[in-house]
């Protein structure tokens, strides 16, 4: 049970982490579009008038501001699960090993490694279903976020 609701308070955090990025790129967008504007209203005989938007000189602020908030939303992303995962608040994930004659598959989550029996039929082609006891783990880092513990 504290399994479950570890790994669904994880997908929660990221979900919410991507909101809050998405609604800080639309606010400061709408900001930077209403700044702008205002800035570069110019009176010609006698009428109010903005430029146009692609004759603008500014129109690299403004692909300037798309880049900077979307890396802005990933680096705060980014961090944040780096952060939890160090202190292994949940690390889950499914690895499967197929090598010579020998098929795992682990379930990962915090410190502990559960051993699953769902292979499917088709799987079995590969080779026997062994199961090794050791008292080492290699830890082999992938996309920098997950970490997936192995037997060695």
């Amino acid at each position: 049970m504290a399994f479950i609701l570890s790994f669904w308070m994880i997908f929660l955090m990221d979900s919410v982490i991507v909101l809050l990025s998405f609604v800080c790129f639309v606010c400061i967008w709408i900001c930077v579009l209403l700044f702008s504007t205002v800035l570069l209203i110019s009176k010609l005989n006698n009428i109010y008038c903005t430029w146009d938007f692609t004759a603008s000189k500014f129109i690299d602020i403004y692909w300037f501001t798309i880049g900077g908030m979307f890396s802005l939303g990933l680096l705060l992303r980014l961090c944040l699960l780096l952060y939890f995962g160090h202190l292994n608040f949940v690390s889950f994930d499914l690895c499967k090993v197929v090598g010579f004659q020998w098929y795992w598959v682990y379930f990962i989550f915090g410190e502990t490694t559960i051993f699953s029996n769902l292979i499917l039929e088709s799987d079995y082609i590969i080779g026997d279903l062994r199961l090794l006891q050791c008292n080492h783990v290699l830890t082999l880092l992938s996309l920098v976020i997950y970490k997936l513990w192995l037997s060695a």
